[in-house]
């Protein structure tokens, strides 16, 4: 997904295409109506979308005109000579994006309005058009056929056995081992080793708990689909990937931004990298001072699991973030 979403509508060039400015003093027209609408810290946008953090979202905000600006561009042709957007409407908390096409409900309208929906409702809801309540996004074709219209995010996203405590799905211990999910697809464990082993860098202190080797059967053509657009390995059934679940703990007094594992290398010559193969859905790596947080990936590999004998799991840089300063005011 996070490949798609960089090739279809990377953000930072939408904001700079559309000539947008960035003034980190500018006042909010959410908090003062009298206040000029000016964007703020839209350089933060000029990262992938999906290592966006909380924090980062905390500070930004987008102005009516260059979020129009943005979804302008949107309309434009694409490097591939496509126009997958034919025009981006804002009405009464409502977006209405109509593809160009008249295909209606088709898996790859469907797909794109998945993806879409994710960024056009976090743009807005950063934007002086949120006034507190979600948007509706809808999605048309040339006919106006509705293709998909939601008033709450769309999950696009996948778990598996193990990557969430409260999933309530069967927990694969043993290589065999199959767990149904609810979409139907069959989850075999083919490989498992439990790790426990610390890689110390300050001031974090990452422990990989468990590595599985897992194969994805019975699955549906339009769910085949989002995964190929997951990874940039080949797809195909039975989808065979690595599961690494993972936890880090930020042992000083300073927060830090650490994108987690970076690549994960195989014995028979394989090096996943994790930014562009990951169909899990991987947690934020902000961490405050003294806490710990827990992440897990999945990367799709080829070939069978009794060929891979050993893992190189490499993480990324751990890197400062600001945490905020502070002043005393004596009331006296």
């Amino acid at each position: 997904m996070k490949k798609f979403l960089t090739a279809v509508c990377a953000l930072g060039l939408l904001f700079s295409a559309a000539g947008c400015g960035n003034d980190n003093s500018a006042a909010s027209a959410k908090t003062e109506k009298t206040a000029e609408d000016e964007s703020k810290n839209l350089d933060l946008l000029k990262k992938d979308f999906n290592s966006i953090t909380k924090e980062d979202w905390k500070k930004i905000h987008i102005s009516k005109k260059d979020l129009n600006g943005a979804f302008e561009k949107m309309t434009e042709t694409n490097s591939d000579g496509e126009k997958v957007v034919k025009k981006v409407e804002i009405k009464n908390n409502t977006v209405v994006i109509t593809f160009n096409n008249s295909d209606g409900k088709s898996m790859e309208n469907g797909l794109l309005a998945i993806l879409f929906d994710q960024f056009l409702r976090a743009l807005y809801k950063h934007s002086s058009y949120y006034e507190g309540s979600e948007p509706t996004i809808r999605f048309v074709d040339l006919d106006n056929q509705l293709v998909q219209e939601s008033n709450k995010p769309l999950d696009s996203d996948n778990e598996t056995d193990g990557s969430s405590q409260n999933s309530g799905k069967k927990i694969l211990t043993k290589p065999g081992e199959t767990s149904t999910e609810d979409n139907g697809e069959i989850v075999t464990l083919d490989k498992i080793a439990d790790v426990q082993k610390q890689a110390a860098m300050k001031p974090l202190t990452i422990t990989v708990d468990q590595v599985k080797l897992l194969a994805r059967t019975n699955i549906s053509p339009y769910q085949l689909k989002l995964f190929k657009r997951m990874t940039d390995q080949k797809v195909s059934e039975p989808l065979r990937y690595i599961q690494i679940t993972y936890k880090a703990e930020n042992t000083g007094d300073t927060q830090v931004d650490w994108q987690g594992i970076e690549s994960v290398e195989t014995d028979d010559g394989q090096k996943l990298k994790v930014a562009d193969n990951n169909i899990l859905k991987d947690n934020e790596h902000v961490f405050a001072p003294h806490t710990e947080n827990e992440g897990v990936i999945g990367a799709v590999y080829s070939g069978k699991a009794e060929d891979i004998h050993q893992l190189k799991i490499a993480f990324s840089p751990v890197k400062s973030a600001d945490s905020g300063q502070s002043i005393t005011v004596k009331l006296d």
